[in-house]
């Protein structure tokens, strides 16, 4: 058998998932809204880019914020965005400046809140320019450090890559725009806009491909559940497609209520958004056909009116055992056996 069929091989029963059952029992907040507003495909981007977490201003981009307005009091814990890199064939940088502003006549005022982030991500598609567009994910911080919206304010949300100057967390290419951020269509509330270095702003804002006006792509999210699996595929397989799973909720009658499919960032982590009412719940995640790793939950009711809980539940990591087809709690030769009667070209 040679050595590349022997890789695939194991590469394919790598990518099973089976896993044992947790007791715990996690308390979340019930899931009453959240603002979105995602990429529209096939549209383009817009340059935004600072230097700093600080966010001191670059010489050779401008940043770029769009508007929403709150309907309901409480805390931002995740926030998702789209966004595409000029610079050919690279992996998109990791590190964001978050900041949140109040409204004054459709423009950006008094700053309420600012966050750097690191944003996991995994590709989606392609724009209008033919550039692969990521969508992006990056937890905010919770508590004290956190930011809670109030209802019936009109605020602005900007998001930036930190150019940076050394270190790890460095955008790729120093002093260049590594991040664009996609467009959003149709307008709502105020046009995005841009803001360049000398500041003056750009309002509204033109798509490159159609010359029309459009917002930005970004969702707000109050709760995340948050799962961890292992990237399956080894580096030299990369081009196969990306693994899905999937996410049951069950009521305590075992009827199920909830599903929702989810395909990892680059880094296995990902998050799930389900409506429920208050309740326990058992959550299944299943990989291929194999057997699932199970949480147990509890939606409560949000807290009175000014709390600060923690909207962030993080499940930890979706227990793996690597090629372990059969479900038997160890890999041998009756799991490639498996593989291999099972196997279809």
């Amino acid at each position: 058998m040679s050595r590349s069929f022997k890789g695939l091989l194991a590469a394919v029963a790598s990518t099973f998932v089976c896993a044992a059952a947790s007791a715990q029992i996690i308390a979340i907040p019930l899931v009453t809204w959240k603002y979105q507003q995602p990429w529209t495909k096939p549209w383009h981007s817009f340059a935004s880019v600072v230097q700093s977490c600080q966010g001191n201003p670059v010489t050779f981009a401008p940043v770029a914020a769009d508007d929403w307005i709150c309907t309901a009091s409480g805390p931002i814990v995740r926030v998702s965005w789209w966004g595409t890199s000029p610079q050919p064939a690279q992996t998109p940088n990791r590190q964001f400046l978050i900041r949140i502003f109040n409204d004054v006549q459709c423009r950006p005022s008094a700053l309420v809140y600012s966050a750097c982030v690191l944003a996991t991500n995994q590709q989606v598609g392609y724009d209008c320019r033919d550039r692969r567009v990521y969508r992006f994910n990056a937890n905010l911080p919770t508590g004290a450090a956190g930011f809670s919206q109030v209802a019936g304010t009109h605020y602005w949300l900007m998001i930036a890559e930190v150019d940076g100057t050394a270190g790890a967390l460095q955008s790729p290419t120093l002093g260049a725009v590594d991040f664009e951020w996609s467009a959003h269509r149709n307008i709502k509330n105020c046009p995005a806009l841009q803001r360049t270095p000398s500041g003056v702003f750009i309002q509204p804002l033109l798509d490159q491909c159609d010359n029309i006006e459009e917002d930005l792509s970004f969702v707000l999210y109050r709760s995340a559940i948050i799962v961890h699996v292992p990237t399956p595929l080894p580096t030299a397989l990369t081009t196969l497609p990306r693994p899905n799973y999937i996410a049951e909720f069950r009521n305590m009658q075992g009827e199920l209520v909830d599903t929702q499919c989810f395909s990892p960032d680059d880094d296995g982590s990902a998050s799930l958004h389900p409506e429920l009412a208050p309740g326990q719940y058992t959550v299944g995640i299943r990989g291929g056909s194999f057997r699932p790793s199970f949480f147990d939950i509890f939606i409560e009711l949000p807290p009175i009116a000014g709390g600060s809980p923690d909207y962030f539940i993080d499940l930890g990591n979706v227990a793996v055992g690597r090629g372990d087809v059969d479900g038997d709690g160890d890999t041998d030769f009756a799991d490639l056996t498996n593989v291999l009667s099972n196997w279809h070209p």
